[in-house]
């Protein structure tokens, strides 16, 4: 019987035409940004030259599993979710990816990271025998003040290099937050844009008032967020802002878009707030389209963002998209980008409520704005493809 690295070497000599480039994305096929712009790559991709399956870490259903099933990628499982231990908790994922590597035989392992430590998926990568091994910065901070996780983090870009042989980025400042200085100050790395279907993002009045009947809203000034209930996205601001700007404006509502570990302490913020009638809780959706028709506003208080790539998808359809500071410049791709230079509530709310009239009447898609500032979906799948293909390409000859 043929050894791992002999079959291996044998599957190496074959050329694209026989059988597709086999990727395995570390990317866990939830409702995030991540996983989204994964899978949209996924079915822009020539199926007869590139072959996406997905590594994840817990054995359940997943929002997008039956999109990538339909996809022909296959899920592969190196489940973890019990493990409380860290120190175990990456060893077993470690030796649970490398295992699924060895004998799914892939070129190219591809770290869709939120973290350094992920770094330990690129040592299992190398260690498996893959030759193309990509590490993805998508974020730019961590749910983390603590110093031992400081250190580990510092530890894991210093030998980063020693499993890693190329570098993406969503923007300058998630590969400043995720790589070592020698790599994001050498911009030893390649950004690659997370685009959008853009044409789905238009604006219709149609699915507009079709989306505000279904949540029993009339000529309510609507304020929306979507996105993952975490620390990161900042949902207690949003309703400390939306407090004050009800203050301002009586006829409003919050639409909050999303799930996550923290709902239920905003869920009950709200309800200290005396704001219960007034914020809607929607849940997930995969019908992005007519929630963002729907609203008059979207704000993006983020306190560390990659890059945010429904404040792109906001900006595509029309609406004016409020960001904090730590919402990559990146992202700026219409005048409906509004930085806020603030972190006071009242500042917020004061100004969506000055700006109302400025984009009350004859709101329009931006459909080519983001397409030409190179947001397409389309474009970044292209890219990765052609990426794909050269770098097999090389490591075989």
């Amino acid at each position: 019987m043929k050894n791992v690295v002999e079959t291996r070497d044998i599957l190496e000599k074959e050329t694209t035409v026989n059988r597709p480039i086999k990727v395995l994305h570390m990317t866990m096929l939830g409702a995030g940004g991540i996983s989204t712009l994964i899978v949209n790559i996924n079915r822009c991709l020539d199926l007869n030259r590139v072959k996406f399956d997905y590594l994840v870490f817990r054995d359940r259903k997943e929002f997008y599993e039956d999109d990538v099933v339909a996809l022909n990628a296959e899920k592969k499982i190196a489940d973890v979710e019990n493990i409380k231990n860290k120190l175990l908790l990456y060893y077993q994922k470690y030796k649970k990816t490398k295992s699924i590597l060895e004998n799914g035989y892939y070129d190219v392992m591809h770290v869709d990271a939120s973290t350094p430590l992920d770094v330990v998926i690129a040592a299992a990568a190398k260690k498996a025998g893959v030759k193309c091994v990509i590490f993805h910065s998508h974020n730019a901070g961590v749910d983390s003040k603590n110093i031992f996780k400081k250190f580990y983090n510092n530890i894991c870009k210093a030998v980063m290099p020693y499993f890693v042989t190329d570098y993406f980025s969503a923007s300058d400042v998630a590969a400043e937050f995720m790589f070592n200085k020698k790599v994001a100050r050498s911009h030893s790395y390649k950004i690659i844009k997370n685009g959008i279907y853009a044409d789905n993002y238009y604006y219709s009045e149609e699915k507009r008032k079709e989306f505000r009947n279904t949540i029993g809203v009339q000529d309510e000034f609507v304020i929306g967020h979507i996105g993952r209930f975490s620390t990161q996205k900042n949902h207690a601001f949003i309703i400390q802002m939306f407090k004050e700007l009800v203050a301002i404006e009586n006829k409003a509502r919050l639409i909050l878009v999303g799930d996550g570990p923290l709902r239920q302490e905003i869920e009950q913020q709200v309800v200290e707030y005396g704001l219960r009638e007034k914020v809607i809780f929607y849940g997930l959706t995969k019908d992005v389209t007519s929630v963002l028709c729907g609203f008059d506003a979207f704000v993006f208080p983020s306190l560390w963002e990659g890059l945010g790539i429904v404040g792109i998808e906001s900006q595509c359809s029309g609406l004016p998209t409020y960001c904090s500071r730590c919402v990559p410049n990146e992202a700026n791709v219409s005048d409906l980008f509004i930085k806020m230079n603030t972190d006071k509530p009242k500042d917020w709310a004061v100004k969506i409520i000055q700006d109302r009239v400025n984009y009350q009447t004859g709101r329009q898609s931006r459909i080519n704005e983001i397409i030409q500032a190179g947001f397409d979906i389309r474009t970044s799948a292209e890219m990765l493809q052609d990426y794909y293909i050269e770098s097999v390409n090389r490591t075989r000859n």
